[in-house]
């Protein structure tokens, strides 16, 4: 199978194509032999599809532009060997509710996870950096566990439930996240008061009035 007969069938419209069954059939023979990285993939070309065959990410360091935008998958755990989840990669999948990152995973992209509304954990793995909006309008996204190191940029969790947040590291070290990062960073601040840190906890309505 070539690569131009793939980019003729991995369009946002593959389900006029293959049904769910076909579709993960498909993957694993074009699996033997096909070089991934060299694979044009079109943006969104799991929409719609309720079992995605993912077990070619194995074959990638990081999860393409909009690749599962609008998916129908509930759960899904990221390989050791991505190590960016770009943008939009997860947008739109509002079934999904289970996401488990590798320790791997340095670069989380803008609107990554955006109106994922059914996520409700999340954890950040140590020195990754989470990009603008990137969980965006997860309105459940109750539990995050934020790593040492990482950088969160504006909004990164706009209208995220967040009531219960916990940082790897101490308050000090918790503290200099969020003067990277600033305010804007938890916009959904009314919901936050403490962040549990392994040495007490971090006041972040005190913080963020300073």
């Amino acid at each position: 199978m070539t690569n131009e007969l793939l980019k003729s069938i991995l369009t946002p419209k593959a389900s006029e194509y293959l049904d769910n069954e076909q579709y993960s059939e498909f993957f694993k023979e074009i699996a033997k032999s096909l070089d991934y990285e060299k694979v044009y993939y079109d943006s969104g070309v799991f929409e719609n599809f309720e079992k995605a065959g993912i077990d070619f990410l194995s074959k990638l360091e990081k999860v393409l532009i909009g690749l599962f935008n609008g998916c129908n998958l509930t759960k899904i755990e990221l390989p050791e060997n991505i190590k960016t989840i770009e943008n939009f990669a997860f947008l739109h999948c509002e079934k999904l509710k289970q996401v488990k990152l590798s320790n791997s995973v340095e670069t989380i992209g803008e609107r990554a996870f955006s109106h994922c509304e059914n996520l409700t954990t999340i954890n950040i793995p140590d020195n990754c950096v989470v990009k603008t909006n990137a969980f965006q309008m997860c309105k459940k996204l109750n539990n995050v566990k934020i790593g040492k190191d990482v950088v969160l940029e504006p909004a990164c969790f706009y209208h995220c439930a967040m009531y219960n947040v916990t940082f790897n590291g101490t308050t000090q070290e918790c503290s200099s996240v969020f003067n990277l990062s600033g305010p804007d960073s938890y916009t959904a601040s009314k919901h936050i008061i403490h962040i549990k840190c392994s040495d007490g906890i971090f006041d972040y309505n005190d913080w963020w009035r300073k």
